[in-house]
């Protein structure tokens, strides 16, 4: 069983545009999932990618690194 270690206020989490909904945050460790990675670079994307990855692997070769896209193609 969890504990209730904090709250938080209200999050935008898809938009300033978008009403807040209920969030809960719980350990990667007891969610399951996984969660997202954000980079500002100056490079190329692919190439910051393929970097960010190797960097990834390098702490965790077991990591999945998936579902990699810039912001621009984000369907938000």
């Amino acid at each position: 069983m969890g504990r209730i270690v904090g709250i938080v206020g209200d999050a935008k989490e898809y938009g300033l545009d978008k009403p807040t909904g209920e969030e809960v945050y719980v350990p990667i460790s007891q969610g399951g999932f996984g969660g997202n990675l954000v980079a500002r670079t100056s490079l190329d994307p692919a190439a910051m990618a393929r970097l960010l990855r190797e960097a990834i692997h390098r702490i965790d070769a077991h990591l999945a690194v998936d579902n990699v896209q810039t912001v621009e193609r984000l369907e938000i």
